[in-house]
Protein backbone atom coordinates (compact mmCIF):
# COMPACT_ATOMS: atom_id res chain seq x y z
CA UNK A 1 0.00 0.00 0.00
CA UNK A 2 1.27 3.63 -0.61
CA UNK A 3 0.14 6.52 1.63
CA UNK A 4 0.44 10.16 -0.09
CA UNK A 5 1.23 13.13 2.41
CA UNK A 6 0.34 16.48 0.94
CA UNK A 7 4.03 17.74 0.62
CA UNK A 8 5.27 15.38 -1.68
CA UNK A 9 6.18 12.84 0.79
CA UNK A 10 5.08 8.99 0.58
CA UNK A 11 5.40 5.73 2.72
CA UNK A 12 4.85 2.38 1.23
CA UNK A 13 3.87 -0.16 3.83
CA UNK A 14 1.93 -3.28 4.83
CA UNK A 15 3.11 -5.93 2.13
CA UNK A 16 0.19 -8.62 1.26
CA UNK A 17 -0.06 -10.85 -1.77
CA UNK A 18 -3.54 -10.85 -1.38
CA UNK A 19 -5.97 -7.52 -3.05
CA UNK A 20 -8.53 -8.24 -1.01
CA UNK A 21 -6.42 -8.22 2.50
CA UNK A 22 -4.89 -4.97 0.66
CA UNK A 23 -8.17 -3.27 0.02
CA UNK A 24 -8.91 -3.98 4.11
CA UNK A 25 -6.10 -2.67 5.28
CA UNK A 26 -6.12 0.64 2.80
CA UNK A 27 -9.66 0.36 4.87
CA UNK A 28 -7.96 0.91 8.23
CA UNK A 29 -5.58 2.85 7.30
CA UNK A 30 -8.12 5.73 6.06
CA UNK A 31 -9.94 5.10 9.05
CA UNK A 32 -7.04 5.87 11.35
CA UNK A 33 -6.06 8.49 9.99
CA UNK A 34 -9.83 10.08 9.21
CA UNK A 35 -10.31 11.40 12.49
CA UNK A 36 -6.98 13.40 13.19
CA UNK A 37 -5.73 16.78 11.94
CA UNK A 38 -3.22 15.41 10.11
CA UNK A 39 -4.26 13.52 6.70
CA UNK A 40 -2.93 11.84 3.87
CA UNK A 41 -3.63 12.81 0.41
CA UNK A 42 -4.45 9.18 -0.40
CA UNK A 43 -4.25 5.92 0.42
CA UNK A 44 -4.03 3.29 -2.13
CA UNK A 45 -2.74 -0.54 -3.42
CA UNK A 46 0.14 -0.60 -5.41
CA UNK A 47 1.86 -3.37 -7.26
CA UNK A 48 5.28 -4.38 -5.31
CA UNK A 49 7.07 -6.98 -3.52
CA UNK A 50 7.50 -7.87 -0.29
CA UNK A 51 11.50 -6.81 -0.55
CA UNK A 52 10.67 -3.16 -2.03
CA UNK A 53 8.20 -2.39 0.79
CA UNK A 54 11.10 -3.95 3.52
CA UNK A 55 13.78 -1.87 2.36
CA UNK A 56 11.37 1.58 1.64
CA UNK A 57 12.56 4.24 3.95
CA UNK A 58 10.34 4.48 6.76
CA UNK A 59 10.48 8.13 7.08
CA UNK A 60 9.01 9.84 4.30
CA UNK A 61 10.24 8.99 0.91
CA UNK A 62 10.06 11.46 -2.49
CA UNK A 63 11.31 9.09 -4.44
CA UNK A 64 9.78 9.20 -7.72
CA UNK A 65 10.78 5.66 -8.85
CA UNK A 66 8.98 4.29 -6.04
CA UNK A 67 5.64 2.09 -6.82
CA UNK A 68 2.74 4.12 -7.95
CA UNK A 69 -0.56 3.09 -9.46
CA UNK A 70 -2.62 4.98 -11.43
CA UNK A 71 -5.83 3.26 -9.70
CA UNK A 72 -6.13 5.73 -6.71
CA UNK A 73 -8.50 5.76 -3.51
CA UNK A 74 -8.49 9.05 -2.22
CA UNK A 75 -8.96 10.08 1.06
CA UNK A 76 -12.17 11.96 1.43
Amino acid sequence: MRREWRDGRHDVFGFTADRRTADRAVARDRGLWRVGPVRPAAVYVVPTNASAVHEHPVSGCRNSSCPDSPQRGEVR
